[in-house]
């Protein structure tokens, strides 16, 4: 085997931020900083901007590229973003993440409605434009909340996927309230409306962790009577009986307990397997509930959950939060060390952890840094992002849209494709 292969070219990564209100200078900190921490062109940079520099966003963007002349570049506009182990809340921020990766295959491609719904899209075609193929490893996807059904399109496209899936990970745009305000960026396409994302391919492995942090109560239970997003029936009793059983495991009313932050868990799928009973927290999707219905006996979701399906109640609260989060970065921790990361978080997540004592960037940080290999120093994990109105990621080997949590995609340089 020739020694390219088995010590392939090292990767260089480096995060950037600045907090200046000047779209100017903010791009000018950002573009030198990169450029001292990755003095060689990225093959990929993630440029993140909160909404104080949505008018001059192409501006700021075309400053970073003149000084850094990325191959592919990913970006948008959002509420607030993230670098390193800071989440810059209702402040002006820029944020950017520059990988120099050799040996990896990166592709631009975006989805609007040129392309029509997400269930008229032709496997074929989507497989040629994201390259879906044997070599693909993931991809970030960023998406425009009043244009495009995301979790319609990211079902399209795990359908094109080969069978590792199409693991993608990322964000929906929260740069604005009102349609048409949302700007995104890959490569020279400028847009405000539809999907654009990034595939890569190669040698790396690009996994995704997502922290829905929720825990299980009660047991689970197949759904046996719903209309459109309405269950009324769980287990052949009422869905509000169903979720006054889940309740009672905690000492609570069901109201109460609703209130608490509960949520209805979906299998992902129903061959997953099981153990006394319960199922894997990365086995189930955790699905919002809409309203209920004390009178019929029904919960309305947000989406159709069909009759045959596994469910059970879920709950979220800032110790289950917290817990969650520190178990998936237990499990990173034995793997081999990321050389970079993406972090989207939702904007409501903080709702659960008021208390907090950190965030999930600081958190993430501290626990995936790894020691020097020269010395006894910590070089800080380069991480970006941005506070999403939806986040991506992978559960069950499926890509979803899910609310409240934190989707972390972390690159590893692999040995060879």
């Amino acid at each position: 085997m020739p020694e390219s292969e088995c010590h392939p070219p090292p990767w260089i990564t480096a995060s950037a931020f600045s907090g200046a209100i000047s779209s100017r200078e903010a791009a000018r900190a950002v573009a030198a900083t990169l450029r001292a921490r990755c003095p060689l062109r990225p093959d990929a940079l993630f440029i993140f901007a909160s909404f104080h520099h949505r008018a001059a966003f192409a501006s700021v963007v075309e400053r970073v590229r003149a000084e850094l002349h990325p191959e592919h570049l990913l970006g948008c506009v959002s509420e607030s973003v993230i670098e390193g182990d800071r989440q810059y809340e209702r402040v002006a921020g820029l944020s950017a993440l520059a990988i120099h990766a050799p040996k990896v295959r990166v592709t631009p491609w975006w989805l609007d409605v040129e392309d029509g719904p997400p269930n008229s899209w032709d496997n074929q075609d989507l497989r040629n434009r994201l390259a879906l193929d044997a070599l693909h490893r993931g991809a970030i996807v960023l998406a425009d909340p009043f244009s495009i059904h995301s979790n319609a399109a990211l079902q399209a496209i795990d359908r094109a996927a080969p069978p590792a899936g199409a693991n993608i990970i990322g964000g929906v745009a929260s740069g604005a309230r009102l349609p048409g305000l949302n700007v995104m960026i890959v490569d020279h396409h400028m847009t405000n409306s539809g999907m654009v994302g990034l595939s890569f391919g190669g040698a790396l492995t690009l996994d995704s962790m997502v922290s829905q942090g929720c825990r299980a109560i009660g047991t689970p239970c197949i759904v046996t009577k719903s209309r459109n997003n309405a269950l009324l029936e769980l287990g052949g009793v009422s869905a509000i009986a169903a979720a006054q059983q889940a309740a009672d495991t905690l000492g609570g009313d069901a109201a109460t307990v609703l209130a608490r932050g509960l949520l209805i868990g979906v299998l992902t799928s129903e061959h997953a397997p099981t153990t006394i009973g319960r199922f894997g927290r990365d086995r189930m999707l955790a699905r919002k509930i809409v309203s209920i219905d004390p009178a019929e006996g029904s919960i309305t979701m947000q989406e159709r959950i069909a009759v045959g399906r596994t469910v059970q109640f879920l709950l979220r609260d800032a110790e289950t939060v917290r817990d969650d989060l520190a178990m998936q970065l237990d499990r990173e921790m034995l793997r081999q060390p990321a050389a970079c990361a993406l972090l989207f978080t939702c904007l409501g997540r903080e709702s659960a952890v008021e208390n907090a004592s950190e965030c999930d960037a600081e958190t993430i940080t501290r626990r995936l840094t790894a020691p020097d290999d020269d010395s006894a120093e910590r070089k800080a994990l380069p991480l970006g992002g941005f506070r999403a109105s939806g986040e991506f990621g992978s559960v069950g080997g499926h890509s979803f849209q899910h609310a409240q949590t934190a989707s972390l995609a972390l690159f590893r340089c692999a040995a060879s494709a």
